[in-house]
């Protein structure tokens, strides 16, 4: 990088792990209001499948936002994080036959937990997770595969106690971790975590 780029701090634009996964003007960002969620206490969700229209439940959903801060009850905090219970969000959502190309990966801001983060669903089918369940690890990434469909879709997702508090996003590109980007987001990345050239 050059040194001489920047007049004063206020020019510097700080990238977000979400500036690195190659979203687009196709994307679509689906965090915030539009879902419905659930408590589940006992964890019994994903055995009873409550991701499969046939078997969620038909009562106890309510309006919520995805990022809503208060969803945080559902974890205990101390010297570590413990889950108090599950968190279950549904969403419908309507695509064109057009835009389903662009659409491949639905990516998430991962919490800085140990372990299994989450599940996701796309029409009653489980989705692949392709990115490590690791502490460390920016967001996860799910493969839409063929579950993804023109018309109404629904997702669901299945959060061990901590909700996604910033993106819940469809792209056309998965995780490429440094430096398997496109080459101005590797530029991005390097600039950004090279500290000793600042």
């Amino acid at each position: 990088g050059r040194r001489d780029f920047y007049k004063s701090w206020d020019q510097v634009e700080v990238p977000t792990p979400r500036d690195f996964l190659g979203l687009d003007a196709h994307s679509v960002e689906l965090s915030g209001a539009g879902w419905e969620g659930m408590t589940d206490r006992e964890s019994k969700g994903a055995a009873a499948k409550w991701y499969a229209p046939e078997t969620m439940p038909k009562d106890g959903w309510v309006a919520v936002d995805s990022n809503d801060p208060m969803l945080l009850l559902n974890n205990k905090f101390g010297n570590e994080l413990v889950k108090l219970a599950d968190i279950w969000l549904k969403r419908t959502v309507s695509f064109t036959e057009a835009q389903l190309p662009h659409l491949k990966y639905l990516h998430m801001i991962r919490p800085q937990v140990h372990g299994k983060y989450c599940d996701a669903y796309l029409n009653g089918r489980p989705l692949k997770l392709i990115t490590p369940d690791r502490v460390g690890e920016n967001s996860v990434c799910f493969e839409l595969g063929s579950a993804l469909r023109a018309g109404e879709n629904q997702f669901v997702l299945r959060l061990d106690g901590t909700p996604p508090l910033w993106f819940i996003a469809l792209g056309r590109l998965p995780v490429r971790p440094y430096p398997g980007m496109t080459e101005p987001e590797n530029r991005l990345w390097f600039d950004a975590t090279n500290f000793s050239a600042w």
